[in-house]
């Protein structure tokens, strides 16, 4: 993507009740192509956020942005589609709430001010302040607790505000993401068993989509694979076909999953390529039933390292809990 094309898409929310639930997947020009957090990309964004909220009676919530393309993501939620650029956000938003959106601190600060105008007209404004000297310690305390929890809110209680029910969706996804050296997955247990039983995962992924995928690394922007999950930028994923903006591939996650609940004929199928393919190789001479010999080592460093070798190199070293907070 040149800078010439590069678009910000940001996700804006518009919640009224569960059933009644919108966002809007907008775009604005990038000012800034070298950081995506800058201060006049987050202006840029801000803009919009203001331009959607006059005539709108709801206070909108700006979820965040990316770089991206819009035409992209109109065509992955097309099902869900009202109007124009406004979709149903129940049915994707755990989708939503799982890319790595660049908050707008703006849109935090506007809405801490209207929290903080809210309690003040109501503690100073609309209720008379208590005449006993007693009464108005309690009621000054009692207003400077609001406003000191409001003063502390972040972006994630910001964006998680509008609803009650999905507040748990949000913490699970939001929090449990960690960083893998240049990837990001939801913990390290799905890579150790992807790393453990590669070979196998991958024919059962080769099996059920009948195609000879290939495990790459989503280079630039994220996508969405054909099960929902979010492939993240710097995630290995299994590439059924295409590049870019038109890949189709399934997520490591799913790739794991996949293999784990796989009936029998599936996983049958999956051993049997799996043993030919070793056969094929051991006729070769690159593979013997100690694992690749030397010759396929070397052959495999030099040119074109397995999936698992760029993972291990990829790795950080493992925290003791698969679960880490942001």
């Amino acid at each position: 993507m040149n800078n010439e094309t590069k678009e910000l898409i940001y996700f804006l929310l518009d919640h009224h009740d569960i059933e009644h639930s919108y966002v809007k997947i907008g775009k604005c020009e990038a000012i800034d192509h070298a950081g995506l957090e800058s201060p006049l990309n987050q202006t840029a964004v801000f803009k919009r956020l203001g331009g959607c909220q006059t005539g709108n009676p709801r206070p909108l919530i700006m979820i965040g942005y990316l770089y991206s393309k819009e035409k992209y993501w109109h065509k992955v939620f097309s099902s869900h589609q009202v109007e124009g650029e406004w979709f149903h956000y129940q049915p994707i938003k755990h989708i939503i709430l799982n890319l790595r959106l660049a908050p707008v601190a703006k849109a935090l600060k506007k809405h801490q001010d209207n929290l903080l105008n809210n309690i003040w007209n109501y503690y100073y404004r609309h209720n008379s302040r208590p005449s006993r000297e007693a009464e108005r310690e309690r009621w000054d305390k009692a207003y400077n607790k609001e406003r000191r929890q409001i003063e502390r809110l972040t972006y994630t209680q910001y964006i998680t505000s509008s609803e009650e029910n999905y507040k748990d969706i949000a913490q699970q996804v939001i929090r449990n993401r960690f960083k893998t050296g240049r990837g990001q997955l939801e913990n390290n247990a799905i890579l150790h068993e992807y790393k453990g039983n590669y070979e196998f995962i991958t024919r059962v992924i080769n099996t059920i989509f009948s195609v000879q995928s290939q495990v790459k690394t989503k280079a630039k922007n994220s996508i969405i694979d054909l099960l929902g999950d979010v492939i993240h930028e710097g995630e290995p994923y299994f590439n059924l076909e295409g590049s870019g903006w038109e890949a189709s591939g399934i997520s490591l996650r799913n790739g794991v999953k996949l293999s784990n609940l796989a009936g029998s004929s599936i996983t049958e199928h999956a051993y049997k390529l799996l043993e030919k393919d070793r056969k094929e190789l051991e006729i070769e001479g690159l593979y013997t039933s100690n694992g690749y010999d030397a010759l396929s080592k070397e052959r495999d460093e030099q040119k074109n390292k397995t999936v698992s070798e760029n993972l291990q190199d990829e790795l950080e070293p493992l925290p003791t809990s698969p679960m880490s907070n942001e």
